[in-house]
């Protein structure tokens, strides 16, 4: 019985009341139709009959002549059929289960082109009924490229909006974009114009750098609400905020996609690029506390801070290119493979609490490449590559009490100026420190001076090579002239990031990459996407 009352809300029959015998009228009607062959006669009295609002005393009455309007949509060609007749037939063939046959009409009805197709016009109105009864047909069948071909459709030849396509799927469902560019009243029907998602959904792109979702605004132009779960694939997102506002907070700023708590998004094969310079482009990716953001094989550039994981916020970035600064709060836990971070005007990693692990990561061209700061948990970093960046470390906790671990092992740093703090104080790791198989080569001490400190009880011992200013320093500390290695690494191809040890006392002593093939691979990934 629901399925038929839904049936009857989706084609338009209206609420009236009848107030005669619903039985007798329906027995006239049944007589009509099959005893003098009068289908129209008999239709207008069971539209009148099912029109009426179901209770138990009707019910039998009202149950018979949703049959018999199945029955006649689904078996016979009705005499001068109108459009909305073919229609009202297609979805009672659609309700009883033959949506092949239901499908051919559809399509059949979809396909002229009318020029009265424009929106709030009665031709618009049907042509996007029958569009979505495709779609509630393709779902049925799960035909996902179906699925794809009539969401096209929809966004090509109605006003429908990327907003409204995803109220139409049920969750878990995809929407698919064709290439073009989805800015304004493409992307949602209300008034500030941004992408409200509050369920689990997909949003895949044809092509990466040809489907663009772009906005300008001071909001998100797409909003993960609490407990929605977004992947978004194979697409560019571009943003900028329409005006910049002094001394703003982070959370208060506009971006291009905002995870609210308990929400998660995993983004993967994506640009995500600043429509301004970095005061009209802030922020990219906000992550509030407690939501999950996941980031694979994306390039994220142009923005002051492209990534910000909020107070208590978990993800991973793998694979991906980013300019600029990332940065972690408090009860974060982020890990970082396999990634780029490139050209920051001042640290390439702002690490302000929580838990940060990085593996097999190259940082690069930047002012700065790790920035330490009181109340962080653990920082790690190995089989990394710190090349030609301002300073490696600019740490902010003297005198502060609350510094969890940080340890570096087994990375290169090559060409960088070491620290260049605010004080002469400045120690590169605080007070639980691992710094353990470690090259470093070609730098320069900076201009305030470095305390370079490790744990004695540590196990292993770093090497040193023409570091300008800074051999001499170390030995000086509590670093043991025997506990460190100063010879050249003889790096097999440097300009080409490989940094492969050729010196046999560097190679016994485990000392740089553990797999220096990986950092090579991300170099060249550097030179042809980054320069």
């Amino acid at each position: 019985m629901k399925k038929f009352l839904v049936l009857l809300a989706a084609i338009g029959i209206g609420g009236a009341t009848f107030a005669d015998d619903l039985s007798h009228l329906y027995e006239k009607a049944y007589f009509l139709e099959t005893a003098k062959g009068q289908t129209e006669e008999a239709l207008e009295i069971y539209r009148q009959i099912a029109a009426t609002e179901v209770n138990d005393e009707n019910y039998a009455a009202v149950t018979k002549t949703l049959q018999r309007l199945l029955n006649i949509y689904a078996t016979q060609n009705l005499p001068g059929e109108t459009r909305q007749d073919r229609l009202e037939k297609a979805i009672a063939l659609k309700a009883l289960g033959h949506n092949r046959q239901a499908a051919a009409i559809l399509q059949e009805l979809s396909e002229p082109v009318l020029v009265a197709r424009t929106p709030n016009t009665n031709e618009h109105t049907f042509h996007c009924k029958l569009l979505k009864e495709l779609l509630n047909i393709a779902l049925l069948e799960d035909n996902q490229s179906s699925i794809a071909h009539i969401q096209e459709r929809m966004l090509k030849e109605t006003d429908d909006t990327i907003h409204s396509l995803i109220l139409e799927m049920p969750p878990g469902g995809t929407i698919y974009l064709p290439d073009g560019v989805y800015s304004g009243n493409k992307l949602a029907y209300h008034s500030n114009r941004n992408i409200w998602i509050n369920k689990e959904i997909i949003i895949k792109g044809t092509n990466r750098n040809q489907c663009i979702i772009e906005g300008t605004m001071d909001l998100p132009i797409i909003h993960a609400n609490r407990d929605s779960k977004i992947t978004l694939d194979s697409l560019t997102l571009k943003s900028q905020i329409l005006s910049y506002k002094k001394d703003q907070s982070l959370e208060e700023l506009g971006c291009t996609l905002k995870v609210d708590n308990n929400g998660s998004v995993t983004i993967t094969n994506c640009n995500v690029i600043a429509g301004g310079n970095i005061l009209r482009s802030p922020l990219a990716i906000h992550a509030e506390g407690f939501s999950k953001l996941d980031i694979a094989d994306s390039r994220i550039s142009g923005f002051a801070i492209p990534i910000f994981y909020g107070d208590g916020s978990t993800g991973s970035i793998r694979q991906s290119i980013v300019q600029s600064e990332l940065r972690t709060s408090p009860n974060t836990f982020v890990e970082i493979r396999d990634t780029i971070f490139h050209d920051a005007e001042y640290d390439a990693i702002d690490c302000n609490g929580g838990t940060l692990s990085m593996d097999s990561c190259l940082i690069v061209n930047s002012a700065g490449a790790l920035g330490i700061s009181s109340g962080i948990d653990e920082f790690s970093m190995s089989n990394s590559a710190v090349i030609n960046c301002g300073r490696i470390l600019n740490p902010s906790f003297s005198r502060v009490s609350r510094i969890g671990t940080v340890t570096l092992k087994n990375n290169v740093f090559v060409s960088n100026r070491l620290i260049s703090g605010t004080s002469s104080n400045v120690r590169l790791l605080p007070s639980k420190r691992i710094l353990l198989n470690n090259v470093f080569y070609g730098n320069t001490a900076g201009n305030w001076g470095v305390t370079l400190l490790a744990d004695k009880t540590d196990e292993g011992f770093n090497a040193f090579w023409n570091n300008e200013g800074l051999d001499q320093a170390v030995t000086n500390q509590n670093l043991a002239v025997g506990e460190m290695l100063c010879e050249d690494p003889r790096f097999k191809a440097p300009e080409s990031g490989d940094f492969t040890p050729q010196n046999a006392n560097v190679i016994e002593a485990e000392h740089g990459l553990t797999n220096p093939e990986v950092i090579a691979k991300l170099w060249k990934k550097y030179e042809e996407n980054c320069k």
